[in-house]
């Protein structure tokens, strides 16, 4: 994940635990429960922000796996792909995976990226080896000049 997206989930959390914060001194100076608080406007407010942060934070890391996997050549699922896609119903609307799409989405980028990772790890197999080889050749080089010289 990158780090732009990392701090942007980060500011959403921020955020959220700001109105938590505040709708519970507000919740306390009322001295009422909480159950009887469903008709005031300060619960009104701090619903609000949970549903926008939950769609915000879905949204946030359906982009991030969009991305990921575009720059990976991988397919993504088509916009009208209602079974891929859901959306909030907020001014203005926001698109986001869900879940089942992340899992599918997330799944295939790592075995693109452990496919990948194979073949650069086999090719690191094989210039070590050679590495190897060349040093122990040097090596050996080296003694039999001493060895001549003497």
């Amino acid at each position: 994940m990158r780090l732009r997206t990392r701090i942007h989930l980060w500011k959403i959390r921020r955020d959220l635990r700001k109105a938590g914060a505040q709708y519970h001194r507000i919740l306390q100076k009322s001295g009422k429960k909480e159950d009887d608080c469903t008709g005031e406007d300060w619960y009104l407010d701090w619903m609000v922000a949970n549903v926008s942060a939950d769609s915000d934070e879905m949204a946030t890391v359906s982009n991030e796996l969009v991305d990921q996997a575009r720059r990976l050549y991988l397919p993504t699922p088509a916009y009208d792909d209602k079974e891929a896609w859901d959306q909030d119903y907020g001014n203005p609307p926001t698109r986001f995976l869900t879940a089942k799409a992340m899992t599918e989405l997330r799944a295939s980028v790592r075995k693109e990226r452990a496919e990948r990772r194979a073949v650069a790890e086999s090719w690191l197999k094989v210039l070590g080896g050679i590495f190897g080889i060349l040093t122990g050749l040097l090596g050996a080089l080296i003694g039999l000049i001493a060895i001549l010289k003497k």
